[in-house]
């Protein structure tokens, strides 16, 4: 095991979470302050609706993040290159059709949602996803920190607009969304100027039909995990919207990201330890591979009973301060949110281990189908549905998934076939 690069990545890693959590941490009470509860509503579901986008490269640029490191130790930079241009274009393309299509939704079906403020959220997604493909080429040269610096700047600079948009224009939703995307734009154009000879940035090509097949094939199992986590996250938060009062979705919503808080601390662990799980697959190592994995796990639930502890003893008390007071935190949800917190944490550890290797399918089928399941029985409740309800929905789920999981990845590390 490379200690050396295991603590690059997991401090790149942290760097990335550490952004995520400040933006987390601000966005939630600036929102409270500027806005009313039903202003706020309107843009989380714009948000989750134009979230559905992220899963535009139908899995490609995830995979891509394993695949292109192994195609560079065989030297073969003009087929990295060749794939990044051609997944370039075909997320352009998608990106595009899907506007189109909530376009000709809305105005068809007359929906509530916000097309302009769905448009503005689905640009700000594109380019972050066009910069996964510059991560996986990071990755592929060994440059994996400088990747994840540049992706979260990125991020960091949308969140600087949302904030200035929201000081200047706290009546406009639209303005609010304009002032991040000119922002992350004008981050994007001195990235490209000064790194543009360093990293692959803004190419494209036209697709062609053999390559796409290859990497759609090698993309499908990275979809149907995102598909599922998009239904856990924006599903259950869409069907939501409509079935309970303003201020129970937006509890629901600040609890969830409140308590997801501990699983992106926790998956530090096992998404460094995944990026050299990739490396020694590739390599061929399964011994080696079968170790982090060993040690994920470990380290990953350990990170995880620490962290209940901080939620039972002082979850009420941080919760209070982040949200002003605003929006109280019952003893059963909290209960309810820690254990959701820990199964998430240890579950994301075991799918990181299949997802490094690219060998995720069936992890990726049983994903989605227990997302599907969640979303049909939050359907078919009687309104108004309780928030305790659907924790202990969520929570079931984990619990039942995870072994499960257990058992299909006792073989995991047999063979490469």
């Amino acid at each position: 095991m490379n200690s050396k690069a295991l603590l690059k990545n997991f401090l790149a890693l942290t760097a990335g979470t550490a952004n995520q959590l400040l933006i987390q941490i601000f966005t939630v009470p600036i929102f409270l302050l500027r806005t009313d509860p039903g202003t706020y509503a309107t843009w989380l579901v714009a948000y989750n609706i134009a979230l559905f986008s992220t899963m535009l490269d139908f899995g490609q640029i995830t995979a891509s993040q394993n695949s292109f490191h192994l195609l560079a130790t065989m030297h073969q930079k003009d087929v990295i290159r060749n794939r990044t241009s051609q997944i370039s274009s075909f997320i352009s393309i998608s990106f595009v059709l899907y506007f189109f299509a909530l376009v000709v939704f809305g105005i068809v079906f007359d929906l509530s949602y916000s097309i302009p403020l769905c448009g503005i959220f689905i640009l700000l997604n594109f380019i972050q996803s066009y910069f996964g493909l510059v991560e996986a080429t990071a990755r592929a040269y060994g440059q994996t920190g400088l990747g994840i610096y540049i992706s979260n700047l990125l991020r960091f600079s949308e969140f600087l607009g949302i904030i200035f948009g929201l000081i200047v224009f706290p009546n406009s939703l639209v303005m609010v969304a304009v002032c991040a995307l000119t922002l992350k734009v004008l981050v994007l154009l001195m990235t490209s100027q000064l790194l543009g000879n360093k990293l692959q940035i803004i190419r494209f090509a036209i697709p062609r039909i053999t390559t796409l097949k290859r990497t759609l094939r090698e993309g499908l199992p990275f979809l149907t995990y995102k598909a599922s986590e998009w239904l856990l996250v924006s599903g259950t938060a869409i069907l939501l919207q409509s079935r309970t009062s303003p201020e129970n979705f937006i509890l629901f919503i600040t609890s969830r990201t409140f308590f997801r808080l501990g699983w992106q601390i926790a998956s530090l662990i096992s998404s460094s330890y995944a990026l050299e799980m990739s490396a020694a697959w590739g390599k061929n190592d399964l011994h080696g591979t079968r170790q982090l994995a060993r040690r994920s796990l470990i380290a990953t639930a350990s990170c995880g009973m620490l962290g209940i502890l901080v939620y039972i003893y002082q979850g009420n008390a941080i919760y209070n301060l982040w949200t002003h007071n605003q929006i109280q935190l019952g003893k059963y949800l909290l209960l309810l949110g820690t254990l959701y917190s820990f199964l998430i944490s240890f579950s994301y550890a075991q799918k990181a281990i299949f997802h490094a290797i690219n060998k995720n399918l069936r992890v990726s089928l049983i994903s989605i189908g227990f997302a599907i399941l969640v979303n049909l029985i939050i359907y078919v409740m009687n309104s108004p549905i309780t928030i305790n309800a659907i924790y202990l929905i969520l929570v079931s789920a984990e619990f039942i998934s995870i072994p499960i999981i257990y058992m299909i990845s006792r073989k995991l590390f047999v063979s490469k076939s």
